[in-house]
């Protein structure tokens, strides 16, 4: 928390240039380097409905892999709908360290040694790393935060995206971070429920709202906005995790889990969401009943139709079939979440050991 609060500190300088923001034309990246992939014009319109994005990120930068990685994994699952480049001000040499991930991905990368580029998109900002949307006519549709662009993409590509609050919302959520600054309460919340006006679960207000509080040591409050949001918006998959996340970081809340499960299977229908949540209560809860039984639950007994889920669905039953006693079931299920090529797997010769174990026992 204390990290994340000097990150804060370092976004909320004065800045002297405006960074270019949703509603404006795209910029295009002349004269840059590229080590992986070829550049793809921003501003030049498109015939066919394809998004493209630029995403800036630090490179020395602690998760810079594992953007990179979820930048790919985007582009695999949209293919030729998206064109995405990300581009660093970093040297070559410590661009080279993350090269690797995203070669064959179809995800450009781009060195920007004037930073000329960098300064033109980021206007100073340390909010690194962030993502730039661009639709088919060249024009910003949406900036943001890049762990919350798996949202939008998806939120676009079906049909659900707001680029009008977009604009409006923009302006309003970096005065809401200078605010931090400032430490104005009033402002700040009425700032952020006029985003929640527009997005009643938008993840960079929220993101804030919970940080400030959190760190002015306002817990309660901050739970009430969190069941707030959820009240708005229940479908949203997301509010449940940052609420699970919550509960396991203060077990004065522990009593609200229950409930909170409870809304999220009668909410949430997505079979990656409830996995996932399966592993986040397994991962999270240990010798708590609520959890177990909630993550047996939303796992159910079928494998999901998706073949790259169904690995991580089989494990965590494995998981869930040792946590329950079933050491022979742990074994079966361990054994088909296995990949092929895979090597041994650590998991699988413990729940064998352990099934031995058992076994023996007068």
């Amino acid at each position: 928390m204390k990290r994340l609060f000097l990150l804060f500190l370092l976004v909320l300088g004065s800045l002297d240039l405006a960074a270019l923001k949703p509603g404006d034309k795209a910029a295009e990246l002349p004269r840059l380097k590229f080590i992986n992939g070829v550049q793809t014009p921003l501003a030049l319109p498109l015939k066919q409905d394809v998004l493209r994005v630029v995403t800036f990120v630090l490179t020395r930068a602690r998760g810079a892999e594992g953007t990179v990685g979820m930048l790919a994994a985007l582009q695999r699952m949209y293919g030729s709908r998206l064109r995405q480049t990300v581009v660093t001000p970093d040297p070559e040499s410590d661009a080279l360290s993350l090269r690797g991930v995203l070669r064959n991905s179809g995800v450009a990368f781009g060195l920007d040694s004037s930073r000329r580029i960098t300064l033109q998109y980021m206007a100073g900002s340390l909010l690194y790393p962030k993502s730039f949307v661009i639709d088919p006519d060249g024009v910003i549709i949406w900036s943001g935060e890049t762990v919350d662009l798996g949202e939008m993409l998806q939120e676009y590509f079906s049909g659900k995206f707001d680029r009008k609050a977009a604009e409006k919302i923009a302006p309003m959520l970096e005065e809401l971070q200078t605010l931090l600054r400032e430490t104005s309460e009033p402002r700040m919340r009425a700032l952020a429920n006029k985003i929640f006006e527009l997005s009643p679960a938008h993840p960079g207000a929220l993101r804030i709202r919970l940080f400030s509080l959190e760190n002015s040591s306002r817990i309660p409050q901050a739970w009430e906005l969190l069941e707030e949001r959820l009240k708005a918006a229940p479908r949203t998959g997301r509010l449940y995790f940052t609420a699970i996340d919550f509960i396991s970081r203060y077990a004065y809340f522990r009593p609200r889990l229950g409930g909170v499960l409870k809304a999220f299977a009668a909410q949430v229908s997505d079979p990656q969401s409830r996995c996932a949540m399966a592993w986040e209560l397994l991962r999270r809860f240990q010798y708590d009943l609520t959890a177990l039984e909630s993550a047996c639950r939303l796992l159910g007994e079928t494998p999901p139709a998706d073949a790259g889920l169904r690995s991580l669905w089989y494990a965590a039953k494995a998981r869930t079939a040792y946590l329950t006693g079933d050491l022979d079931g742990a074994v079966k299920f361990q054994k088909s979440a296995a990949r092929p090529g895979q090597g041994k797997d650590p998991m699988l010769e413990y729940f064998e050991g352990a099934a031995k174990l058992g076994r023996k026992r007068p």
